[in-house]
């Protein structure tokens, strides 16, 4: 299928953990999920990796919007995702790894150029190399969130483990930010292509 819509409430199953199953497959990972409920569950189901969350009160407006939405999802042929690094070696080992003909990554060394680089286009996702030089994450969640069309998504690429405290601070500062957190190559890779919705196909041999 082109795109999945699914609702929280079946009958028979949950539908996060179906959510979670489709993103676990590779044979599905790459097909957007859209999610509506009546259940609120947007941080959990944008962090399982659904392509968007709306509510099942909302107007028929909205969900027509929705359906616009995965029309012209299918139309992107190239996904963009910002590397806030400021190790040029790390930088481009990010860039290597989630790069190629359908991705493409721009590259930002602080907050400030951070927020610059991504008020002038929309990206997919973010990819953070720890805490970034000129602020803290906090502050760069704060000035990203309100630029973001849609959710704003970010992976931090963590050398070495972070405080649980500050990850779940990170995780609840917005309602449309999600923050997941990876500490190796293989998960930056896998979460990186879930929200990205990557076929498997597209993948290097060597990924």
């Amino acid at each position: 299928p082109l795109a999945i819509m699914l609702d929280i409430l079946l009958p028979d199953a949950s539908g996060l953990g179906l959510l979670e199953q489709l993103k676990l497959d590779a044979a599905t990972r790459h097909v957007p999920v859209h999610v509506v409920s009546v259940v609120e569950e947007r941080t959990r189901a944008l962090a399982l990796g659904a392509a968007s969350f709306t509510q099942k009160t909302a107007d028929r407006q909205v969900l027509a919007g929705l359906v616009e939405d995965i029309r012209r999802a299918q139309e992107q042929t190239v996904h963009s995702v910002l590397v806030i690094e400021s190790d040029t070696a790390r930088c481009d080992a990010i860039r290597d790894l989630v790069g190629n003909g359908v991705v493409t990554c721009e590259t930002a060394e602080n907050v400030a150029d951070a927020v610059a680089v991504f008020s002038a286009k929309p990206f997919d996702c973010v990819i953070c190399g720890g805490t970034p030089p000129g602020g803290s994450m906090t502050e760069l969640l704060e000035r990203l969130a309100p630029l973001a069309r849609g959710s704003l998504r970010v992976i931090v690429y963590a050398a070495a483990p972070l405080p649980a405290q500050a990850v779940s601070e990170w995780q609840q500062q917005a309602e449309n930010t999600v923050v997941r957190v990876v500490y190796s190559q293989a998960e930056l890779l896998e979460v990186t292509s879930r929200y990205l919705h990557r076929e498997e196909a597209e993948l290097r041999e060597d990924k």
